[in-house]
């Protein structure tokens, strides 16, 4: 017998290089798509890791800092979640750990 799994496939871009990939991924596997959405948008200006005074770079400096969540799926509707994110120095965005 086989059991239908409810799937989601979300994600957090900012340039859309994540998003793409999130999208082929929802038609690979059949999934609903639910993009994890910060309450105040990040701007290119807040990910530009060369400016020190940017909130990307202030959130790597302070891991407890956890930017506010708008919009996420709401993982107990779901049996598989798949997760996508750029990487910030080598690590998720904080948002990440919001979700």
């Amino acid at each position: 017998m086989t059991v239908n799994k409810r799937k989601v496939v979300t994600y957090f871009s900012i340039t859309g290089t994540t998003e793409r990939a999130a999208r082929l991924l929802v038609e690979a596997a059949g999934a609903d798509v639910v993009p994890i959405e910060a309450q105040t948008p990040y701007s290119s200006a807040d990910v530009d890791w060369r400016n020190k005074q940017s909130r990307c770079v202030a959130e790597h400096e302070d891991p407890a800092l956890r930017p506010e969540i708008a919009s996420a799926p709401n993982a107990g509707e779901y049996d598989v979640i798949f997760l996508g994110y750029p990487l910030w120095w080598e690590q998720a965005p904080n948002i990440i750990r919001s979700f």
